[in-house]
């Protein structure tokens, strides 16, 4: 006797569309060196701009964002996220809704400011694709949400690089490989 589960799974395994998705996941693609547009930091930023937004034509919805989220648990060894006293656990962030995501792209030079006001989330992310941070650069973005964004609960500082770089003793949080 089939169960329901196996059912749905046989179903996807047979679906055309998977298969296809299953093929493209096999073979590395960079759209951005085909683009070629792999150095350049703007598009790169752009591109997760577009794909955090859960309102966009990529009709992912939050998918993304909690994907990245969930990447930022890992490579942190699941700790609570955030410099603040009220950490995000993964135990609340897995119940977060973020449907009322609004994504910033250079706002006050920050490259990425993602804001969810119901959920009292910032998340201020600094990409680097081969520049590395300027002099004062992450305390003062840090200090501008820090001041601007004062009632959110949770304030998380993300620093993407392709390379591990150092970056000023005063703004370690920021480091994500």
């Amino acid at each position: 006797m089939t169960t329901e589960i196996e059912t749905q799974l046989k179903k996807l395994i047979l679906d055309d569309d998977f298969t296809s998705i299953q093929g493209l996941v096999n073979e590395e693609i960079n759209l951005m060196s085909i683009l070629r547009i792999a150095n350049k930091e703007l598009q790169h930023s752009n591109l997760l701009a577009w794909l955090f937004d859960p309102n966009e034509t990529h009709k992912l919805g939050d998918f993304f964002v909690k994907e990245f989220i969930k990447l930022y648990y890992k490579e942190n060894e699941y700790q609570d996220l955030g410099n603040t006293e009220a950490k995000l656990s993964v135990f609340d962030f897995v119940n977060l809704d973020f449907s009322d995501l609004e994504i910033m792209r250079e706002h006050k030079n920050i490259d990425i400011l993602i804001l969810s006001e119901t959920n009292g989330l910032c998340i201020m992310i600094e990409n680097k694709v081969y520049a590395k941070e300027g002099k004062g650069q992450l305390t003062k973005y840090r200090e501008y949400v820090k001041n601007e964004y004062s009632d959110y609960k949770h304030k998380i500082y993300i620093y993407l690089s392709l390379f591990e770089q150092d970056i000023s003793e005063l703004e370690t949080e920021f480091y994500v490989k």
